[in-house]
């Protein structure tokens, strides 16, 4: 008895320190339908973020793209986004329960791709970040979304949308 109440206690507290966590919510991202006109700039690196996904494990799980420590981006299920970086050492990191990240060079007018993933977890998946190829992303390209993080205008438009209380027409 003493062992199932220790193994419970664990699981809760693990449980509310991946729910500290700052995940994504409604209102920190849009999707678009027509992705921006993608163009490289002389003095800066282009990076396609993306993960595809192969059946349905950790469709709802997101999470945000820190590049050194700032947010950059958000990985959904079947999305995309590109950054722009300055040449040089970078951090790109992933956090769920647990963190994923990927030490990368990058030159100026250069082009790389990275595909995140989703593996098996104890209570959320777990990320996964790797270097791809142009042709690994051209291949899923089709399937995924264009996603972007939402401006703070964006934000607080969509904060004040959900709190006005939806009519129901009916007036009394």
């Amino acid at each position: 008895m003493k062992k199932l109440l220790f193994v419970l206690m664990v699981t809760m507290v693990i449980a509310m320190g991946a729910g500290c966590s700052k995940m994504p919510v409604r209102g920190d991202y849009i999707l678009e339908k027509t992705p921006p006109q993608i163009t490289s700039e002389p003095d800066k690196a282009t990076i396609f973020f993306y993960r595809h996904g192969w059946g349905y494990f950790g469709a709802g799980t997101s999470y945000f793209v820190e590049e050194d420590g700032k947010q950059i981006g958000l990985m959904k299920y079947k999305t995309y986004f590109v950054y722009k970086a300055q040449p040089g050492q970078h951090v790109y990191a992933l956090s769920t329960e647990s963190t994923a990240n990927a030490h990368i060079t990058v030159e100026a007018s250069k082009t790389y791709y990275l595909e995140c993933g989703l593996h098996m977890g104890f209570l959320v998946g777990r990320p996964s970040i790797r270097e791809a190829t142009q042709t690994e992303f051209e291949k899923v390209k089709n399937d995924l979304e264009y996603i972007r993080l939402s401006t703070q205008e964006e934000k607080e438009a969509f904060k004040a949308k959900e709190s006005k209380p939806e009519s129901s027409g009916v007036s009394m």
